[in-house]
């Protein structure tokens, strides 16, 4: 046995026939069959599911949801920055939102006395890196006005990027600096 074999995670020492074997003989060596793993009903039920969310389609499954607001805050810069998002109902971001719950119908039947409320829980907000802040802003900007951004956006995309733009503007000051320079040898005439 080499020391590569003995190292290989998926070595599997050869296995002696005992029937086949005789003294006069060498045995012959098998190497033991590898068999995939038979399916189980795990993987049976989650084809069945991807097949039932290919047949609904993303657009129908998320009609059917309730959507509540939140308000996520964040601290960003020593300042704190609100953000309301829409989330299903029944997410978890949703239970777990003090007020997303007050949206509810009250069950008909005889009111409790007023009572003091206790005070809403206070969460520290989340502190945001300045690339997180920029994408928070940035799809606030597309919120505001999607149509017009997203033509600018399509215009842009098909008149080249940064790079063809800054060759486009180094060609330019590159010809003007030729036609400084015929001007000036014109005048030395």
């Amino acid at each position: 046995m080499s020391h590569s074999d003995s190292d290989d995670p998926d070595f599997l020492p050869p296995i002696v026939d005992a029937e086949s074997s005789s003294d006069d003989e060498e045995p012959k060596l098998k190497r033991q069959r590898v068999e995939s793993p038979p399916k189980s009903v795990d993987q049976e039920a989650g084809k069945a599911l991807w097949q039932r969310f290919l047949a609904e389609g993303p657009e129908q499954s998320t009609s059917t949801q309730t959507v509540v607001s939140i308000e996520k805050r964040y601290s960003f810069a020593g300042e704190e920055v609100t953000q309301i998002v829409q989330v299903p109902q029944d997410s978890t971001e949703a239970k777990n939102w003090p007020l997303a719950g007050s949206t509810a119908k009250r069950k008909p039947g005889p009111r409790k006395a007023k009572t003091s409320l206790a005070p809403l829980p206070t969460r520290k907000p989340q502190k945001l890196s300045t690339l997180d802040k920029s994408a928070l802003d940035w799809k606030q900007h597309l919120a505001q006005a999607p149509s017009e951004i997203e033509e600018e956006l399509v215009a842009n995309r098909r008149g080249g990027g940064y790079l063809e733009k800054v060759d486009f503007l180094n060609r330019v000051e590159a010809r003007k600096g030729e036609a400084l320079d015929k001007s000036r040898a014109k005048r030395r005439r």
